[in-house]
């Protein structure tokens, strides 16, 4: 593949996120690294409280009050939607957020505006890539509810948020964050809130649009079954780190991190078996004041007593890796 179409769309090297309360300093994320190529779909999957949303929020500048974000992030788009592709460090996120990367909310009638109808939200958006007359926006922003599946796209457009379905509201989300022709879409958990059978028709629509636009994304969720869905790679975060990324066939076939492996247990989508679903014990650390060694060391039914001592970073290659120092214990037992 040519080196300048195979360049990432966003690079995250040593994210770290800090927020600042009343009882001390919380490291939500410490130390995420990760690379987005075009076309491709990133999952980051994880208990609650991981730091899967928060790091796509560092990613886009949209951390809540008292909180700070370190490391290095970088955007490689076509910078003039003409041009070559030129690389956006942090400090310009506010040029990039809508212009080159968009990102859909887990609930969207949280993220919409009440106020607003259907229409004008979705032209806002239009607006904002672009200045154009108020028919051309008007037509841009029927064009787009019709390409993610919203019926009768002109009356609907005339209703307010709360007159849609949950899914005709996620459906309005997707097409406000196409309106920016975004390269990089950020997904938070975006069928959470959804009924099975809505969840499905939305991975779906996500799964054509990434397919016919080469739209590169980062899809967060706590389900394994959605990422399996609609993901090339996954990263399974613990503790505000990545303890395990690969190819999302290898990892969820062939844990190497007892951590991953102990989701999988718990998922009735992967643990098979007689129906009976395993839990983990113990509950994620503090993230004020992080175990040293392993963080996953005190629910560890493998852990060894050089798990408890200096963190482990990821090891591996570009394709697989893992920060478990002991991961020929899982193939001992068989998972």
């Amino acid at each position: 593949m040519d080196e300048e179409v195979s360049r990432p769309v966003l690079s995250v090297g040593e994210l770290r996120v800090d927020l600042a309360l009343g009882g001390g300093t919380m490291h939500p994320v410490d130390g995420v690294s990760f690379e987005v190529a075009p076309g491709e779909s990133l999952g980051i999957v994880g208990e609650s409280g991981s730091g899967k949303s928060l790091t796509l929020k560092a990613v886009l500048g949209l951390l809540p009050p008292g909180g700070t974000a370190g490391g290095d992030i970088r955007f490689a788009f076509d910078a003039d939607r003409g041009g070559g592709r030129g690389e956006r460090p942090t400090v310009d996120v506010e040029r990039v957020r809508g212009h080159g990367v968009a990102m859909i909310f887990q609930e969207p009638m949280t993220a919409l505006n009440p106020t607003m109808r259907v229409g004008e939200l979705i032209g806002e958006a239009v607006g904002a890539r672009r200045r154009m007359p108020r028919r051309e926006v008007r037509a841009r922003v029927i064009e787009l509810m019709a390409s993610v599946g919203i019926p009768e796209p002109e009356r609907r457009a005339r209703m307010w948020p709360h007159e849609l379905s949950g899914g005709l509201r996620q459906r309005v989300m997707i097409a406000a964050a196409l309106a920016t022709e975004p390269e990089l879409l950020l997904c938070d958990e975006p069928t959470t809130a959804l009924d099975v059978t809505v969840q499905a028709q939305i991975l779906e629509l996500l799964r054509r649009l990434r397919t016919e636009r080469g739209l590169a994304m980062v899809f967060v969720s706590h389900d394994l079954a959605v990422v399996a869905e609609v993901c090339d790679r996954v990263a399974v975060m613990y503790a505000g780190r990545i303890v395990e990324i690969g190819p999302v066939g290898e990892v969820l076939r062939s844990p190497r991190h007892p951590y991953t492996a102990a989701l999988l247990a718990s998922a009735p989508s992967f643990a098979g078996g007689d129906g009976a679903l395993a839990t983990i014990p113990g509950s994620p650390p503090d993230p004020r004041r992080f175990p040293e060694g392993c963080r996953f060391a005190p629910r560890c039914a493998f852990a060894q007593d050089d798990c408890r001592r200096a963190p482990h970073e990821l090891v591996g290659d570009a394709k697989r890796a893992t920060a478990c120092i002991h991961p020929e214990m899982l193939m001992e037992v068989g998972v």
